[in-house]
């Protein structure tokens, strides 16, 4: 029977989900993000003991692209200043042309996690440790993200493999389908997608991220802002209405003329109307 270790984030809670996939005897190791770091002498030596007292061959990293480690780094989001959100950063930070390249939240978030687990598969490679294993044939790595509302596990191959495969794909996808189409795209394998290929739009996953957080389309309404202008409109005129009232009531109470109360009450009344035409809430 096959023995795996899979290296997983703990806020993802895979562990139920992974026998499903995988047949054989399974381990957990888990980390925030899935941001490992084989390359601390201590660490790998404790993987590379571990694997051996347990006859384990294949490590699988699983990343779920749902996770709020990817979705808040995506998103500029405040974090906690975690190891894992440092590395996701750093990873941001190194591909800023490929991101800002790259439409929407979700697609985004999928990007990130291909580089991050390409990264952590490079990493395993140079370990002293693990590496020595996976040279000599006793160890087998791969990457693994996992698409939490269609329960699909997509392997990510390394780094030098991924780029320019992705960005074939997606510009073939945007000229078949436009711009909805990106997501949908990395759907697809890139090891068997074939040049100018895309999955149809209907395909695009949205349940598994809130949809407040991934609200991208340029086409929504946007209400604009009063002009400065506008809103001492809004202001001038009920306050030059009320100081027509009260003087109005002030003179009729000191004086006994009937015309220049006559004229006061008109004022404001007629300011007031104004005042309220001007109040009136914009319905257009």
């Amino acid at each position: 029977m096959k023995k795996r270790l899979f290296l997983v984030c703990p806020d993802a809670h895979l562990e139920p989900v992974i026998p499903g996939h995988f047949s054989g005897e399974a381990f957990f190791l888990t980390a925030l993000g899935v941001a490992f770091n084989p390359m601390e002498t201590s660490y790998d030596l404790f993987i590379d003991h571990f694997i051996e007292d347990n006859g384990i061959s294949e490590i699988c990293l699983v990343a779920d692209t749902s996770s709020r480690f990817f979705r808040n780094v995506v998103q500029g989001k405040k974090g906690f200043d975690t190891y894992a959100e440092k590395v996701l950063e750093q990873l941001l930070s190194k591909h800023s042309t490929q991101f800002e390249q790259t439409r929407g939240a979700w697609q985004k978030c999928l990007l990130l996690t291909r580089l991050h687990l390409a990264q952590q598969l490079q990493q395993l490679e140079k370990s002293r440790y693990l590496g020595r294993r996976i040279e000599q044939g006793k160890l087998v790595i791969k990457a693994y993200q996992y698409l939490r509302n269609t329960d699909r596990m997509e392997e990510i191959k390394h780094s030098q493999e991924l780029y320019a495969p992705y960005s074939r794909v997606l510009q073939g996808a945007e000229a078949l389908y436009g711009q909805t189409a990106a997501a949908a795209t990395i759907l697809t394998p890139l090891r068997s997608a074939p040049e100018n290929t895309a999955v149809p739009p209907a395909a695009i996953p949205s349940a598994s991220l809130a949809a407040e957080d991934f609200q991208t389309s340029p086409d929504a309404p946007q209400r604009s802002l009063p002009s400065p202008l506008t809103k001492i409109r809004a202001y001038l005129i009920p306050g030059l209405a009320l100081s027509a009232l009260i003087a109005a009531v002030l003179i009729s109470a000191t004086t006994g003329g009937l015309l220049m109360k006559e004229l006061l009450v008109s004022t404001s009344i007629i300011a007031m109307l104004l005042a309220i035409r001007q109040i009136k809430p914009d319905r257009s």
